[in-house]
């Protein structure tokens, strides 16, 4: 490493100060001066960094950061620097859709985390998927059965693992590990499993039981492990699209392949909500998923952002949001959220609507699976499922995506949604 002579410092010192003044293109000269002069200077490169992510060189700031780190491998300025850099790589790899530039920011941005080979796999599994690259994205998806953050039952794992074959004369388990959403999402293959073998078992959320017993396929249901009959092979719910050997092709999309249970609780006080109608037209509306969910600060939307839906006529608005049950967005709309305590409560208003706009929900995933109307507003990095670049589900014919064009953007998402909506002549 090379000692910065007197000159140099005093370059230093001065490009440092037309830097923090605003004189970016004399402090980016004088910054590549020094390092032509002394390439081993930390301090210069990270500086350098700090400027080209304020001008948005980003390819050539995490240039400048990996040269820092070359240095200094534990740089936080480069570190930090580094990271914004990839993420904004990321962020116009998603833009343009393009596999390549996503999966160099994504596998960079890994690296620099200094993943275990477990956790980098699940993190690129998410964007292969994303990609629409399912031979690659399942296999990797695997993953997350060995993670320590596992949340499905690992003792289930130990038994041995259905191969997706035919199983005639023996009992098969499917059994949950993710969210709701994620749970109701792999049901539609419950009828196609059945198709290929003896007894089917379902282990699913406590609170998804009413409505996964209205699925075909399932000889039984049940929502507490103490339940469970005997099985002698078993399968985690989101390994069957790996197992069936699932493409975009080929996903099971008929719905609806969920309906409302005949016990529904709160039927008649629901029923009753929905009396309140203006119009003959009855639309619902959530604007936040689960507040614990590790991304829902990115799918949530601020609830006085859906005012633009306002204006569309001959609409009544009910509230399905459970979280803040007496909250509404605009006037005139039907706080509904406090009467869905159960999800056969939630399919029942579901069914008695005609639309419904909302985030990255499980109520998206229900409404999807029972066929009815969705105008999903979606995140501009999405969950996977949702892929890039597209204006539908293939995993939910009824499913419309509107999609942030820039992160955080979710006023010209709900402008179209609105301007969508007043011209279908709701």
């Amino acid at each position: 490493m090379n000692v910065p002579d007197g000159h140099t410092t005093a370059l230093l010192r001065e490009a440092l100060i037309n830097h923090k003044s605003g004189n970016f293109s004399v402090a980016l000269l004088q910054y590549r001066i020094i390092l032509r002069r002394d390439a081993g200077n930390l301090t210069a490169w990270e500086s350098l960094s700090c400027l080209l992510l304020t001008l948005e060189r980003f390819e050539d700031c995490a240039d400048a950061c990996q040269k820092a780190l070359a240095i200094e491998p534990e740089s936080p300025i480069a570190k930090f620097n580094l990271a914004s850099a990839l993420n904004r790589l990321l962020d116009a790899g998603i833009k343009k859709e393009n596999p390549s530039e996503i999966m160099s920011a994504v596998n960079q941005l890994i690296e620099l985390e200094d993943s275990d080979p477990d956790d980098a796999a699940w993190k690129q599994s998410h964007f292969r998927l994303l990609l629409g690259d399912f031979e690659a994205g399942w296999q990797l998806y695997e993953s997350r059965l060995r993670l320590p953050g596992f949340i499905g039952n690992k003792e289930l794992l130990t038994i041995p693992r259905w191969d997706g074959k035919h199983f005639e004369g023996r009992t098969l388990l499917l059994h949950w590990e993710q969210g709701f959403g994620d749970t109701i999402m792999m049901l539609r293959y419950l009828e196609q499993v059945k198709s290929l073998g003896g007894k089917l078992l379902l282990f699913v959320q406590e609170p998804l039981t009413d409505i996964a017993g209205t699925c075909l396929g399932p000889d039984y249901v049940f929502g507490h492990p103490d339940g469970s009959p005997a099985f002698n092979i078993q399968l985690p719910l989101l390994s069957l699209p790996l197992v069936l050997n699932t493409g975009i092709d080929t996903i099971p999309s008929q719905t609806p392949y969920i309906s409302v249970p005949a016990r529904v609780p709160n039927k008649a006080r629901i029923f009753s909500g929905l009396t309140k109608s203006q119009y003959s037209k009855k639309y619902g509306l959530v604007w936040a998923g689960r507040p614990t969910h590790e991304h829902d600060s990115e799918r949530s939307v601020p609830p006085d952002l859906l005012r633009p839906l306002e204006a569309v006529e001959g609409v009544s608005w009910f509230c399905l949001q459970r979280e803040a049950p007496e909250t509404v967005p605009f006037p005139g709309a039907e706080p509904l959220g406090g009467l869905l305590e159960t999800f056969a409560d939630t399919a029942y208003a579901l069914s008695q609507l005609d639309m419904v706009v909302t985030v990255d929900t499980a109520i998206a995933h229900l409404a999807g699976a029972m066929g009815i109307p969705v105008m999903l507003l979606a995140a501009f990095r999405p969950d996977w499922r949702w892929l890039l670049g597209r204006g539908d589900s293939p995993w939910y014919p009824s499913i419309k995506i509107y999609r942030q064009t820039e992160p955080g953007d979710w006023p010209t998402v709900i402008q179209r949604a609105a301007a969508d909506l007043r011209g279908q002549g709701t």
